[in-house]
């Protein structure tokens, strides 16, 4: 990275800002970026012999000592983990501090692919309450999607519409997430692209585009309401210039964010820093409110569907395929489980936005044969006790993520649970002389399998 060309004016504006650290800064923008995880505990515990550095702010975040090929690791298409940046794991500490006490809350994402802030909300609310997840651009949800799946829990769901559809949704939502799309001043060091589109002009059009998302998505906050926003930038006139703006503007109490006292964050007048000269991860800004605006919230009324015919009957839920879940709270309609107490409401998101996905496919039925969906075997509501499970080796696991024929020790016939380090990858079905591979087509691993690539995090 030491070749990195910064423009002039973006060292000028620097100067300016951060007169006395400017030049620190820019130092560390030469450097190696690091590569970090975050853990979902759903499904592993911990890292290998506790050999890795934990990220300050976020207990389930480690920094890897090496990047391997992801794409190599099992565990990674399990969704055991998510590799995210770790400043970006700051989210947790205003969820954690302020949303504890709300006992089932409603959660929107707002700028969520590729999910990285989306699955780390989705395990604070650990199967509680409701996350919606959205992404504006088409073409990335299919992303947003598929680590949402494998993620693993039922109570989300996700969308693509404009912000100003969340306009007329008042007061729905208990937290809303907005990482705003933005100048990418502190992905610098890992997106060149960034750094040669960077321009003053750029950023300025960067803080009206955030203001217009957040004007248009702030009805839908409840009154009393936590809003988060987010840039990765280091500039006043995205960061704390626009939540000075949120606080006078929409009519928010800006919060205090509690971080440990040696991670390095640095407190501005409204919001606050990650430096890559004093926190070790990439360059973020973080800024958290309580919504003070009265709003009226929206009653939640879903339109009865009053075409008749067999297309609008929802088929009746085999009753073994409930054996499959192991939670009480679950409502399985037309092969899709979801909390039974959000039923209303992914109804009405339904008719009012449209919903990409919700909650967790469990099965198809085929004639008379019932086939686990492979969602299911990798969400956090199966039954893992119900399914015949086999343990295999990384050639073998590789082997069913390629959507290879494998062989199978087990004598049983029909569904196989097929497991990797005890976390479950997905389904066979052991036909005796040979297996059917249910994983997905369009999730399969095409790069050649190479053990050298992979490196044994867990």
């Amino acid at each position: 990275m030491e070749n990195i060309q910064l423009s002039d004016d973006f060292i000028a504006d620097l100067r300016e800002y951060l007169p006395a650290e400017h030049q620190q800064l820019i130092d560390a923008l030469a450097t190696e970026p690091v590569s970090s995880i975050r853990l979902n505990r759903r499904k592993i515990d911990n890292v290998k012999n506790g050999s890795l550095e934990q990220v300050k702010w976020c207990e389930e975040g480690f920094y890897l000592n090496d990047r391997p090929t992801f794409t190599m690791d099992p565990l990674f298409h399990a969704g055991a983990y998510y590799v995210q940046e770790a400043s970006s794991m700051a989210v947790g500490q205003v969820f954690k501090q302020y949303m504890s006490e709300v006992e089932s809350p409603v959660v929107l994402d707002l700028c969520a692919s590729p999910g990285g802030k989306t699955t780390h909300l989705a395990s604070l609310l650990d199967g509680k309450g409701f996350l919606l997840s959205n992404e504006v651009v088409k073409t990335r949800t299919k992303t947003l999607c598929e680590n949402v799946s494998k993620w693993g829990f039922a109570n989300t769901a996700v969308c693509s519409v404009m912000p100003s559809s969340f306009t007329e949704l008042t007061g729905l939502f208990d937290l809303i997430l907005v990482d705003a799309p933005c100048s990418g001043e502190g992905m610098f060091r890992k997106d060149e692209v960034a750094v040669s589109e960077w321009s003053r002009d750029n950023v300025k059009m960067c803080a009206d585009r955030q203001r217009t998302i957040l004007s248009d998505v702030f009805p839908s906050l409840k009154e009393d309401g936590i809003l988060i926003y987010s840039t990765c930038t280091f500039n006043p006139h995205e960061d704390d210039e626009n939540a000075q703006w949120i606080a006078d503007e929409l009519g928010a109490e800006i919060l205090d964010i509690d971080f440990p006292s040696d991670s390095g964050v640095t407190k501005d007048k409204c919001g606050y820093h990650f430096y890559p000269h004093k926190t070790k991860g990439e360059g973020f800004y973080i800024a958290a409110f309580r919504k003070t605006q009265p709003e009226d919230e929206i009653s939640i009324r879903t339109k009865q569907d009053k075409k008749k015919g067999k297309g609008n009957v929802s088929q009746p839920t085999p009753s073994e395929v409930m054996n499959w879940i192991d939670d009480a709270s679950i409502t399985v309609v037309d092969g899709i489980a979801y909390p039974t107490e959000f039923e209303q409401l992914i109804q009405f998101l339904n008719q009012n936005i449209r919903l990409l996905q919700y909650g967790i496919p469990v099965y198809i039925q085929k004639g008379k044969d019932i086939i686990p969906q492979h969602n299911l075997a990798i969400s956090n509501i199966v039954n893992k006790d119900f399914f015949e499970k086999e343990e295999v080796d990384w050639e073998r696991a590789i082997a069913f993520l390629r959507k290879d024929n494998i062989e199978v020790e087990s004598d049983k016939k029909g569904w196989l649970m097929l497991t990797y380090k005890n976390v479950p990858i997905g389904f066979v079905k052991n036909l005796g002389d040979r297996t059917n591979n249910l994983y997905p087509q369009n999730w399969r691993i095409l790069m050649t399998a190479d053990k050298s690539r992979y490196i044994d995090i867990f």
